[in-house]
């Protein structure tokens, strides 16, 4: 039930990363902002990590899903495809944790903002 409709809408994204790296951010042409955003991301696997078509509907679940990295999207990539996808505008907001873990931790927010462009 609900979560065939999570895998749907990971391959809906999927699909549309792909089209947005085959045809917007082209391979050597990208801006230059891009590799701020997804500094030493391979561009197959920012696709990829929306959904793998070789794994199972079940996977996406699972305890395995949950501890592999290399299936949990680039956060600053997802808010370019979704806001591409729905064609509006969406705002990332993230907090990341600075220092040891043995001393108390300083938090840093990051604001990222991805607005639909029509063509």
């Amino acid at each position: 039930a609900w979560q065939a409709e999570v895998v749907v809408f990971r391959k809906r994204l999927y699909n549309h990363s792909k089209k947005l790296l085959e045809s917007v951010y082209l391979q050597g042409q990208e801006p230059e902002t891009w590799w701020d955003l997804v500094a030493g991301e391979d561009r197959e696997e920012l696709t990829t990590s929306f959904y793998n078509p070789e794994k199972t509907e079940s996977y996406y679940f699972s305890e395995e899903h949950k501890n592999n990295d290399t299936h949990h999207f680039n956060p600053f990539w997802a808010t370019i495809v979704l806001a591409s996808y729905l064609r509006n505008r969406v705002v990332l907001i993230m907090r990341t944790a600075i220092g040891p873990k043995w001393k108390p931790l300083r938090f840093e927010y990051i604001n990222f903002i991805a607005d639909y462009n029509a063509p």
